[in-house]
């Protein structure tokens, strides 16, 4: 272990970011020149379109219609682009962590998954998620339920209690016998809801690109394929012996990609669940992966600082890029095909020619110690505008033609700046950013 990892351990991302100023070691560039800034940029907080307060987390669907927002006590959805609010959904008091996910291909007729943190305490990474149709006209969900029932069993046991033992009902914890009853209820009601299709437990979510079907990752190595209509299992995919990472299906959905720990990646028929290939090189841990836009192409990046190009129909393996500085978890392929963009660990994205096989564009963070800044939310528009971020919550955009870019970032003067590791996403017809921001706040941007 180097002296710089020994740092990164010691110190906080809280404690890093509050005294980090960001700067440059390579910038993008073209015919040698350096890439200049959007008119107007950078642009900072405030300067926004809109902005939506006390946000837990946010989700768009698929044609760009409605915004999802969670608040820890409700769900929002908002029609787009005009932000007017179309829908509340009630009853989810105390649930901080929500997530929600739309169900592509449909507007305002289709379904959405509500995810809440799964009560079970050995399996802390699971979630359990809900099925709710959008257009149902009873918005109240009624998430208080197993509160009210697990109340009144609790003063019901502790009267009992206190009436046949030494006990008052002051020697009583109410609030603990209260949340171990609801846990109890929780986990009783759950396994029929499950067994009916009215909910699923596992994570990594993810529908078809048509709204079909839902994957998700039940156990470690194990992802589950559900019928959207029926909420039934049409089968399993297993092979994976170490945790999978990712699952999502082809742009036409005839495939099913994984990738996982186990270092392969594997090609499922997305009918059947037959395993048609499997994708090896890897060195390390396979995380994220992308589709290439025609389906023909499949990019994972790995633990061992490489990103490799797999032909889906054969397996076989084009390229293989390096000079990372750390793990690649983030990447994406130009709307053309032509480029892949890949962002590490230690402040690394490039951009590689597709084409020729070679690099084309390197941005490198200077910074003494890197272990923070991992390049996150790396996506094209469907304008081709390269958008990517940081954990501090800041923001960039490359547009590869004109050769400029963008900025949208927090206040240089805030006294206190906390690592920000929410959602950043961009509508279908480019022409905005949602950010959501570590203050706790949803900013809607106009891309340039």
């Amino acid at each position: 272990m180097s002296s710089k990892d020994s740092i990164a351990t010691a110190v906080s991302s809280k404690d890093f970011f509050s005294t980090w100023e960001h700067a440059l070691q390579s910038n993008f560039a073209k015919d040698n020149q350096p890439a200049t800034y959007f008119p107007g940029h950078p642009k900072r907080w405030g300067e926004e379109l809109t902005r939506i307060n006390g946000v837990k987390s946010i989700a768009l669907n698929d044609n760009g219609s409605l915004l999802g927002v969670s608040n820890g006590g409700e769900i929002q959805l908002y029609d787009m682009p005009s932000m007017t609010l179309w829908r509340t959904l009630k009853g989810f008091e105390g649930q901080n962590n929500m997530t929600i996910t739309f169900q592509p291909g449909h507007d305002k007729d289709g379904i959405m998954l509500v995810g809440v943190t799964d009560s079970r305490r050995d399996r802390i990474y699971r979630r359990v998620f809900k099925w709710y149709k959008l257009g149902d006209k009873e918005v109240d969900v009624d998430g208080n339920l197993f509160d009210e029932a697990a109340e009144s069993a609790a003063s019901v046991a502790a009267e009992i209690i206190s009436k046949k033992s030494s006990l008052s009902r002051d020697d009583i914890d109410l609030s603990t016998l209260h949340q171990r009853i609801r846990d109890v209820l929780s986990s009783t009601i759950l396994q029929p809801e499950m067994q009916k299709g009215d909910v699923i437990v596992g994570h990594g979510m993810s529908f078809s690109r048509d709204g079909s079907f839902l994957l998700y990752i039940e156990e470690e190595n194990t992802v589950v394929v559900v019928d959207s209509r029926t909420r039934q299992e049409r089968f399993t995919l297993t092979g994976h012996t170490n945790s999978i990472m990712w699952a999502e299906t082809s742009p036409d959905d005839s495939v099913i990609a994984t990738s996982s720990w186990d270092r392969t990646v594997r090609i499922w028929n997305a009918t059947n669940g037959q395993e048609l290939r499997v994708l090896t090189g890897a060195e390390n841990q396979c995380w994220s992966g992308a589709f290439s836009p025609d389906g023909n192409l499949i990019s994972v990046g790995a633990g061992d600082s490489k990103v490799r190009v797999w032909n889906v129909e054969n397996g076989d393996l084009l390229y293989t890029f390096g000079g990372f500085k750390d793990w690649v978890r983030n990447l994406a392929f130009s709307p053309d095909g032509k480029s892949l963009a890949a962002g590490s660990g230690r402040g690394t994205l490039k951009v590689f020619d597709l084409t020729s096989g070679e690099e084309k564009q390197n941005w490198q963070v200077k910074v003494q110690n890197l272990g923070f800044v991992e390049i996150l939310h790396v996506n094209y528009t469907s304008k081709g505008l390269l958008v990517f971020g940081y954990a501090d919550g800041r923001v960039f955009t490359y547009d590869q033609v004109t050769n400029q870019m963008g900025q949208f970032e927090h206040e240089p003067d805030r006294n206190e700046r906390l690592p920000g590791h929410g959602k950043k996403l961009v509508t279908p017809d480019g022409n905005l950013l949602i950010s959501e921001d570590f203050d706790g706040n949803v900013r809607i941007w106009r891309l340039e």
